[in-house]
């Protein structure tokens, strides 16, 4: 089953079985951190072959490669079809390439799989001392997690329905780039707000270490899934340079204005493809929507094996 093969016990849903095929991969394909750069060229490498592997398979079968269920019971599921597997496999590097399948284009049921499973994923280090593999298993499992939530600025624009049908224009529909930039925004926000707690439960050293695996895990991702290298990087280089100078996550209550706290001036890059950037409402409800959605990622209990946190 491999060296991740118990992370997420086995089920019926295939997606999130594969997702945990990506975890696996990211912990086996390097031992020591490679950088983001060259993990990001790495994850865009195989979406790249993974896409032409398709057209390929198309072009000599006629046949779908990978369709999307329509169906009430399996809407939003991913199929791949036997044949494309089987090229796939045919590759030298056929192994990565396959695990890598499901995780280049995500369903809801993937990410439904790891939120599911989350709890019983961070049960499986409870009582374990770190290592720097362990520290390296951690870190691909938290990525994996991260990349399922970030999609907090458009649960924003849900909640915020009501205020955008009151003004003369609705909120814009985003390009598949401005998409991405957000995404990208929020992947940084995550790695600036585990940062801060890794250092805190784990100490400096093993921090480092582990932001160094979870900088190259995301970056990796990423790319696998469409983000290019350049941007991952500029965006994640800005913003670890800006917001290693706000202290505060959130203003204290009666101590002055939020500008210049974390998820405030986050919160302005994150909605700014949707024209949002200055719209105090919805920079409030980021700001709470996303520590709601912090708790989730149980990062005390994955960190440091333990349970006891108050």
């Amino acid at each position: 089953m491999g060296l991740f093969g118990k992370l997420f016990s086995k089920r019926a849903d295939p997606d999130a079985e594969r997702f945990r095929q990506l975890i696996e991969q990211a912990v086996t394909e390097s031992k020591k951190p490679q950088g983001a750069y060259k993990s990001a060229l790495s994850g865009a490498d195989k979406r790249h072959r993974l896409l032409e592997l398709i057209e390929r398979f198309e072009a000599e079968t006629g046949q779908d490669g990978v369709f999307f269920a329509d169906t009430v019971e399996a809407k939003g599921r991913m199929f791949v079809n036997p044949g494309l597997i089987a090229l796939i496999r045919r590759q030298s590097d056929g192994e990565l390439l396959e695990q890598s399948l499901f995780a280049a284009f995500p369903t809801p049921d993937a990410k439904r799989g790891v939120y599911e499973q989350w709890t019983s994923t961070i049960a499986k280090y409870q009582g374990q001392q770190n290592t720097e593999e362990l520290l390296r298993e951690k870190s691909a499992a938290l990525a994996a997690f991260i990349i399922c939530n970030l999609d907090i600025a458009g649960d924003v624009l849900d909640l915020a329905a009501e205020f955008y049908a009151e003004t003369p224009t609705n909120c814009p529909k985003l390009s598949d780039e401005q998409k991405t930039s957000v995404r990208l925004e929020e992947a940084a926000l995550w790695y600036r707000v585990v940062d801060e707690l890794a250092q805190k439960f784990l100490g400096q050293e093993p921090s480092w270490l582990f932001m160094d695996h979870l900088l190259d895990n995301l970056a990796n991702i990423l790319a696998l899934q469409g983000a290019s290298p350049n941007d991952i990087c500029g965006t994640m280089i800005d913003r670890i340079n800006e917001y290693g100078q706000y202290r505060k996550w959130i203003a204290e209550e009666g101590k002055g204005g939020a500008a210049g706290t974390l998820f405030w001036e986050a919160g302005k890059h994150i909605l700014e493809p949707f024209g949002c950037s200055e719209n105090f409402i919805l920079l409030k409800y980021f700001s709470i929507l996303f520590l709601e959605r912090l708790p989730m990622a149980l990062v005390y209990e994955l960190l440091t094996g333990r349970s006891d946190r108050t």
